[in-house]
């Protein structure tokens, strides 16, 4: 398969997983470009990271472009000292020149993919690939990270023939590479690999399965949610916590203010429907934390919509253990619906109503409403949704608290 069987695992909750997602201190992420090829381009790529003192990599997909290639870079940057290497030297000869760029002897180096790992060379801060669209993901996941390993930006210029642009899967790993340049991208460019490439059986040893007919995303979804069942099944628990989340995408939340990720924040559209879909799978608070965080890395501080966004799916999972059906707000007050009318604590329920205090209000079609000055501002409102469901949680896990010490 194109991931390893153990991370396959441990996505599917098999298996724990623990992504290193802080890069070192003093690290910067690498500034990625997909190019076309053009001389110019290549030739002032090359002088800026000669005018820093640096080193840079020159990398093409096959040993018989290695000839072609030291002569275009010899005419293009005549003062460099350039060195070859490839699979085909012998040790002694590669051991020989791979330590010449590793001591400074010279400052650029022409090579295959041999290079993709192990090295770590923190004065090698700029990386060329040619014919970018012949390399696999992970091949150009691994390139690129042979620069940017010390305290000054790194610099990955893919460069591609015009052709290359009709080519729809190379295109989509090159604009991958571009768009994913942040520290601890890892896990997300394997899973995008497993996604364009397909997967094998999970449980037996075919190469081929319904991965790909389904999508890696609502695969994960229901194998999961099988597995946390057998899980709740084995342990004697009631699955009334596996249907907990499916629950919550029944729930309608209607706070009147803008929820969604603006075009103006994340300009292309196929990577906004990406962001939807994971925010979609997430099932804690903290997760959808870590998602904000990844999200402010990426783009920038995240807008006020966005906010409201994540917050909608937290008050979605409060509502879930509340029975609640829908919640409305206005500007003078929020109202909320019971599931088939039904509450964990009438009792509880009745005699928050009865004191009056809090603006409660039982409706004719058994609808609880709350009286409160609430305004346009979506923060107020976020806020006074997220209070009301929490009240409404806290009563039905106190009546739930009774019910067992009786039992």
């Amino acid at each position: 398969t194109p991931i390893p069987r153990s991370l396959n695992m441990a996505l599917s909750g098999l298996r724990d997983l623990s992504p290193l997602l802080s890069a070192p201190y003093d690290r910067l992420n690498v500034r990625s470009f997909v190019l076309d090829f053009d001389a110019l381009s290549l030739s002032e790529a090359l002088r800026r990271e000669r005018l820093r003192g640096g080193q840079a990599f020159c990398v093409v997909p096959r040993i018989a472009d290695l000839k072609r290639t030291e002569a275009l870079l010899r005419r293009l940057a005549p003062e460099a000292r350039l060195v070859v290497a490839h699979g085909r030297l012998s040790a002694a000869t590669l051991e020989q020149r791979m330590r010449a760029f590793l001591e400074g002897e010279s400052d650029l180096l022409l090579s295959t993919n041999i290079v993709e790992a192990g090295l770590d060379i923190p004065r090698a801060n700029t990386m060329i690939i040619l014919d970018a669209h012949r390399f696999g993901l992970a091949q150009l996941y691994q390139l690129r990270g042979r620069v940017g390993r010390a305290k000054l930006r790194g610099y990955c210029y893919f460069f591609i023939p015009e052709y290359a642009r009709k080519q729809k899967s190379a295109m989509q790993r090159l604009n991958l590479m571009e768009t994913l340049d942040i520290a601890g991208a890892g896990l997300r460019v394997s899973m995008q690999d497993l996604d364009m490439r397909g997967a094998g059986n999970l449980l037996g040893e075919e190469q081929s399965g319904k991965i790909r007919e389904v999508g890696v995303e609502l695969y994960r979804k229901l194998l999961s949610n099988a597995i946390r069942e057998r899980k709740q099944l084995h342990d004697g628990e009631s699955p009334d916590q596996a249907q907990n989340q499916a629950q919550t995408k029944d729930i309608r939340i209607a706070l009147g203010i803008p929820v969604l990720i603006p075009p103006a924040y994340v300009e292309e559209e196929g990577l906004r429907m990406a962001l939807y879909r994971r925010l979609a799978l997430l099932e804690d608070e903290a997760a959808r934390c870590a998602f904000k965080e990844e999200l402010c890395d990426r783009f920038g501080a995240v807008p006020q919509e966005v906010d409201n966004l994540l917050a909608l799916f937290r008050i979605k999972e409060l509502a879930a253990r509340a029975n609640i059906e829908s919640l409305e707000a206005g500007e003078g007050g929020m109202t909320v619906r019971f599931k088939e009318n039904r509450f964990a604590a009438p009792q509880g329920l009745l005699a928050l109503i009865r004191r009056g205090g809090s603006g409660f209000v039982l409706g004719k079609d058994q609808s609880l409403s709350r009286r409160v000055r609430l305004g346009g501002d979506a923060a107020r409102r976020v806020e006074a949704a997220e209070s009301f469901v929490r009240e409404l949680v806290a009563l039905a896990a106190d009546e739930k608290s009774v019910e067992k010490m009786r039992e």
